[in-house]
C-alpha cells in the first residue's frame, strides 16, 4: 500500500516497498528538507516534520531521488492543509507560527516572513503583531488591560519567549532594562544620558521620573 504522504507531498507515485525494513542504530546524515528533517540510515530514510503534528514517515532513500514539491514545498499532510485553508496575512502567520513553534529558539530574535502594521485575531479583533503572536504561540485570549510587551532589544522581534505579560503598563521597564539602567548608574551617567541609551537600545522612551525611582530603589 502506497504512503499518502510520499505520494501527496513528494510526487512518489511509484514508492520502493520497505517490507520488513527497520531502521536500527544511528543516522548516518541528517538534513533539512524544508519543514522536513531528514535522517538516512542506509537503505531507509525517516522523514520528521519540524511541526511535530505528524507521526514520521519512512521512504527508501533512493525514491528521494525522483521526489519533487507537489505541494510547493515539502511539509506534512497537516502543515499543507494549514496553507491551502489560510486565506488572510493573519491566517498565515497563525499557521506559519504553529508549524514553526517546536522549533522556535528560546535565545534568537524571531522575525515574521513579512513585516505587518496590524494582524486580525479569528474574533476580527484587530492586534499588533507581538501581541497577535503571543496570543496564538499560548494560546491565550488577551483582554484589553493586558500588555504585551518585549523583554529583548529588537523592535521588530516576535519570539513569545521575548515577551511579558503585564496588566500595568508601569512594567515595561524589563528585568534586562533595569540590568542596564544600574549598570549605567554605576558609571555615574545622567539620568538624560540614560533615557537616550533605553530609547536607542530598545526603541521605548522611558521617563525621567522611572530612571529616578530606579535610582532611589539602588541607593534604599
Amino acid at each position: 500500500m502506497s504512503d499518502p504522504t510520499l505520494l501527496s507531498v513528494f510526487g512518489l507515485v511509484v514508492q520502493t516497498p520497505i517490507n520488513n525494513q527497520k531502521i536500527q542504530g544511528l543516522p548516518l546524515k541528517t538534513y533539512k528538507l524544508d519543514s522536513y528533517r531528514v535522517e538516512e540510515f542506509g537503505s531507509l530514510s525517516r522523514l520528521t516534520c519540524s511541526c511535530q503534528r505528524s507521526s514520521p514517515t519512512l521512504v527508501v532513500t533512493r525514491d528521494l531521488t525522483r521526489s519533487h514539491r507537489v505541494a510547493g514545498r515539502f511539509a506534512c499532510l497537516v502543515c499543507l492543509k494549514e496553507d491551502r485553508e489560510a486565506k488572510s496575512a493573519s491566517e498565515r502567520v497563525a499557521a506559519w507560527l504553529a508549524q514553526n513553534k517546536p522549533s522556535l529558539n528560546q535565545e534568537e530574535h524571531l522575525l515574521l516572513p513579512k513585516q505587518f502594521q496590524r494582524l486580525v485575531d479569528t474574533d476580527g479583533i484587530i492586534m499588533r503583531p507581538r501581541r497577535f503572536v503571543f496570543s496564538k504561540f499560548y494560546g491565550v485570549q488577551l483582554q484589553t488591560k493586558d500588555k504585551v510587551l518585549p523583554t529583548c532589544d529588537c523592535a521588530v522581534c516576535v519570539n513569545p519567549y521575548h515577551m511579558m505579560r503585564t496588566l500595568s503598563p508601569a512594567s515595561k521597564v524589563t528585568p534586562q532594562m533595569k540590568n542596564d539602567v544600574f549598570l549605567w548608574l554605576n558609571k555615574k551617567m545622567s539620568n538624560k544620558s540614560i533615557q537616550l541609551l533605553l530609547e536607542t537600545k530598545y526603541c521605548r522612551t522611558i521617563s525621567l521620573r522611572t530612571i529616578t525611582n530606579l535610582k532611589k530603589s539602588v541607593l534604599a
